[in-house]
């Protein structure tokens, strides 16, 4: 009688293990937020244009989490005198910044001196206002999005770029620069990397003509983003243009790009994950242990049948 008392209870245990474990392995999955990057952001009102800003985003092959970020802006003074317009960049990786170039009547000037901004709390206050102190988590399956808070602690440094432009002149810019991405461990199987870039400072400048977004991502790869961006079968009409490797093998690559006139009503983001961890993904918490327990709980309530049987006939 007490062994089967004692069986019954041992059974009920791990058949509320059984029930709890698949949830418990699932919980809590590790979650980090992107890097903010953005357009550029004047630091005073001025006459100045922009005219374009076209961003290209290429994620690697090789490390999901990381993307070459390769971006042009036409500026324009339309005014009758030459300025100078201090613009900002914020970015957490200075080292990773390969050059910023400005072109002046064809000629580059590359500007290797930063000076870094020194109240960072009111810098941090303003890109609030632009939304960078939230991102938003895209699933590259479903497409659902969840809004998530960011740290915007983690911005130490902000480099502040004098730019001077002659009257009723333009320069080009260039920025070329690594970006990490933001970890959404969804279960054991599935990581996501998440990627964010803040389009919303771009309506600080006084007219922004037009906006080109280009992502170029793995074609083994799953790809959702809060923007209605179009996969493109050509490298179309870019600046910067496609990079060699993706321009010699296209078809082992995805091109999403997006045009602008003007200001969207939202700033990017956009997640990728590889193709293939997705399979199976409902039942990813079920490992091999659950499985065992539920054998021995089996076993178990197997044996306490036995038990009764034999009781029954010993009666």
């Amino acid at each position: 009688m007490c062994t089967s008392r004692f069986l019954q209870k041992v059974f009920l245990f791990f058949f509320v293990f059984c029930l709890l474990a698949p949830s418990a392995q699932a919980a809590d999955p590790a979650t980090s937020f992107p890097e903010p990057t953005s357009t550029l952001i004047p630091v005073m009102k001025s006459v100045a244009e922009l005219k374009e800003n076209q961003v290209q985003m290429w994620i690697s092959q090789a490390d999901l989490s990381k993307a070459t970020v390769d971006i042009q802006y036409v500026i324009h003074n339309p005014s009758n005198e030459k300025i100078t317009l201090p613009v900002t960049f914020p970015y957490q990786n200075f080292d990773a910044i390969k050059e910023f170039q400005v072109l002046t009547d064809g000629k580059p000037i590359t500007l290797k001196r930063f000076t870094e901004i020194t109240d960072q709390a009111k810098y941090r206050e303003n890109l609030v206002k632009y939304g960078a102190d939230k991102w938003l988590a895209v699933d590259p399956i479903t497409g659902q999005v969840e809004e998530k808070a960011a740290d915007l602690h983690t911005i130490e440094k902000v480099m502040v770029l004098p730019l001077t432009i002659a009257a009723k002149q333009e320069i080009t810019g260039t920025i070329h620069y690594i970006q990490s991405a933001g970890i959404q461990q969804k279960n054991e199987k599935q990581t996501v990397m998440a990627y964010q870039y803040l389009l919303l400072p771009a309506a600080s400048w006084r007219q922004l003509d037009m906006l080109q977004l280009r992502v170029i991502a793995p074609k083994d790869t799953s790809f959702a983003a809060t923007l209605p961006l179009k996969k493109s079968g050509s490298a179309g009409e870019f600046h910067p243009p496609l990079p060699q490797q993706v321009q010699s093998d296209l078809k082992s690559w995805d091109v999403w790009e997006l045009k602008f006139n003007g200001v969207p009503s939202k700033n990017l983001s956009f997640s990728v994950m590889e193709k293939g961890s997705e399979e199976g993904s409902d039942q990813g918490a079920f490992t091999w242990m659950t499985y065992l327990f539920m054998a021995i709980a089996a076993v178990l309530l197997l044996m306490v049948l036995i038990s009764k049987l034999k009781k029954q006939t010993s009666g």
